[in-house]
């Protein structure tokens, strides 16, 4: 375990990293931000609660989840006025297009097992506001890894 928080603090910085009691409990629901799920940790135990500050630290800490074989996740939660698409008065906005958002997302996608979103986050990533062409866009993505589970067989009974 110290050994895999140790290259934590190494891709984000010993600071953001934080191993105590009161941090990993009050982050306890929250999937996204912890550290230690799965097969990296025995019982589902948090290990740590990292804050990434950049996206080479996510990409960073993305990689080194799947090189322990941890599931990943991605929440789209686009944010047009996170982005510079839109001014700051439009943090209502759901959607606003933009080629550079969506080369970005997909130039991350084949790194999540999972990924979530509202639909205009789905236009978003798939480059499209026709929501079927923009969910194949998303799923032609390359996958991270072959399904290492064959299909369900029928048995006779």
């Amino acid at each position: 375990m110290k050994n895999m928080v140790g290259k934590l603090k190494k891709i984000d910085g010993a600071e953001w990293v934080r191993t105590d009691q009161l941090s990993t409990y009050y982050h306890a629901s929250d999937v996204m931000t912890h550290f230690g799920q799965g097969n990296l940790f025995p019982q589902n135990k948090r290990m740590a609660v990292v804050y990434p500050g950049s996206a080479p630290q996510i990409q960073g800490i993305v990689n080194l989840a799947r090189k322990h074989g941890a599931k990943t996740a991605l929440d789209i939660d686009y944010r047009p006025n996170l982005w510079g698409v839109a001014g700051h008065g439009a943090g209502e906005s759901r959607f606003v297009e933009s080629a550079k958002v969506t080369a970005k997302l997909q130039s991350t996608l084949h790194l999540f097992d999972l990924i979530v979103g509202t639909e205009e986050e789905f236009h978003s990533a798939g480059g499209s506001t026709d929501t079927v062409a923009a969910l194949r866009a998303v799923r032609r993505q390359p996958l991270r890894h072959a399904p290492t589970r064959p299909p369900c067989q029928r048995t006779s009974g």
